[in-house]
């Protein structure tokens, strides 16, 4: 591990750090969850009638590899989603963003050298969730959740009057629906600053990664 770079986005300090090594051992599985709701039945008129059943699945997709550095140090690292694309014999860095203060954060990017690709996730786009502010007692924070608060009174009257909901479960239930609303719409416009950072580099990240090719380990032939 060592440091890549101090960087500063929306009002917020990071140091940035990585490893490079080259891939000795990679494996790529997918799981599936499988829910359901609902089932049974009741009688009527002496015949059984069924409920609805809803089921549900989702699957994830996982990335696992092992990186050796050119001294010989190896680190393993696992991701959940990212669609991360290597072999045996591939240079990867990956970067992790710790805020000021802080004594850990979360994997942000995967760059292929190869490829000359990046893999990043939700947790690099969510530095770049538009509005963030840092404000007392609440730290740096995204005007997201004060939107969704606002936006409340406007989903209550929409489901009230195209779903038909009743007066005090429209009200229960729209808090959630702005809530998930806002949040995608903010996580949407994140990942588009976050593509625009990228492309556009100002604090010269991709120079420096690029340059962190040679601490891999040779491949063998």
């Amino acid at each position: 591990m060592a440091l890549l770079k101090e960087v500063t986005v929306n009002g917020r300090s990071y140091d940035i750090y990585y490893f490079t090594g080259t891939v000795v051992d990679e494996k790529q599985w997918s799981e599936t969850e499988v829910t359901g709701s609902g089932g049974g039945g009741y009688n009527v008129g002496g015949q059984t009638v069924g409920n609805y059943v809803d089921v549900r699945s989702k699957t994830t997709r996982h990335n696992q590899f092992i990186l050796q550095g050119r001294d010989g140090h190896e680190q393993s690292f696992t991701f959940e989603d990212w669609g991360i694309t290597c072999r045996n014999g591939s240079v990867l860095t990956v970067m992790w963003a710790i805020p000021k203060g802080a004594k850990n954060g979360p994997y942000i990017a995967v760059y292929n050298h190869q490829m000359k690709e990046y893999f990043w996730g939700d947790d690099f786009a969510a530095m770049f969730y538009p509005g963030r502010v840092t404000l007392p007692l609440l730290g740096n924070t995204s005007w997201w959740p004060v939107a969704a608060f606002f936006a409340t009174p406007f989903v209550w009257s929409v489901l009230l009057w195209s779903e038909g909901m009743g007066f005090a479960f429209g009200l229960l239930v729209a808090p959630f629906f702005s809530f998930f609303i806002v949040r995608m719409l903010a996580k949407a416009k994140a990942r588009k600053i976050l593509e625009g950072y990228l492309a556009g580099d100002p604090d010269q990240l991709r120079d420096r990664v690029i340059g962190t090719k040679g601490e891999a380990a040779v491949a063998e032939a």
